[in-house]
């Protein structure tokens, strides 16, 4: 999958082909991304300015994300996912084709409700 990757604290992130994530446990799911959100939270956890520290670097940014599970539970269903990304070792953002996430952090997104 293309994504775009900060491997570095404070540097602006570049476009990078990464293996495509699975699910390696029953509670995961793989969401195929349609929009990701860039906020002033990832602009902090990019900059190393986040209370919680710096980010563990390399990783995706955007917090954020609509788009459909296409593995794991639920698949075909629309969701909007929040993920701690670059806060957690391994926890990718959603600026990339695919994200990993846990099923629980995902919501459904109503019929008829763009993407954007």
């Amino acid at each position: 999958m293309k994504a775009a990757v900060i491997e570095e604290v404070g540097a602006a992130p570049h476009a990078t082909a990464l293996a495509d994530p699975a699910p390696t446990t029953d509670t995961q799911v793989v969401v195929r991304v349609e929009a990701t959100a860039l906020n002033a939270i990832d602009l902090h956890v990019a900059e190393g300015h986040h209370r919680a520290g710096p980010p563990k670097v390399p990783y995706v940014p955007g917090f954020e994300v609509v788009g459909t599970i296409t593995a794991g539970p639920d698949q075909g269903l629309r969701v909007h996912a929040t993920v701690p990304a670059g806060l957690v070792p391994g926890v990718n953002g959603g600026l990339a084709e695919l994200l990993l996430t846990e099923r629980a952090a995902c919501i459904p997104v109503p019929d008829g409700l763009d993407s954007v």
